[in-house]
């Protein structure tokens, strides 16, 4: 009897995988809103409504030429939901707001950390009023996925457009 090479057994291995379907974005948020125990009905975007994701990664374009990492595109993905949630809030509760995101011990020991979170915060807000202003929908959740070759798509779920 023949030994068959690690090669060959490689080559078996992976044509016998089937290929992975990626799960719908819209049913994994579901999954994670559940865990949250969030009330929530998720229905895909309405017809004649801006798609989120779309109004989202628009939001954040001006910060996206200095991002290097997943994870940094992650922080500014989060910084830009908050700051379009905070937004959508009465003036006089901003300030308070933004200080609460920034309580954390961790900026205690990085003041210049929390200035520059803080100032990017400022700046997406005055950007939500001043170009995203008709759009009212809370941010919920998201999900980035990696689409591999530094690619990525970005799934969100909001509240529905009034």
């Amino acid at each position: 009897m023949t030994k068959k090479s690690n090669t060959f057994r490689e080559l078996r291995r992976l044509q016998s995988k089937k290929p992975q379907r990626r799960q719908d974005p819209l049913i994994s948020l579901g999954k994670k809103l559940e865990q949250n125990s969030l009330p929530i009905k998720l229905v895909d975007t309405p017809p004649g409504t801006a798609k989120m994701s779309k109004l989202l990664e628009e939001f954040i374009a001006p910060h996206l030429p200095l991002i290097e990492t997943k994870d940094a595109l992650e922080k500014l993905v989060a910084m830009g939901i908050v700051a379009w949630n905070i937004a959508l809030e009465p003036e006089s509760k901003h300030r308070q707001m933004i200080e609460n995101v920034f309580t954390d011990k961790v900026f205690e020991e990085e003041p210049e950390l929390k200035a520059t979170g803080e100032d990017i915060l400022w700046k997406l807000i005055e950007r939500k009023k001043q170009y995203f202003s008709k759009w009212t929908q809370r941010i919920l959740e998201y999900e980035l996925l990696d689409n591999g070759n530094d690619k990525f798509s970005l799934s969100v779920v909001s509240t529905y457009p009034e």
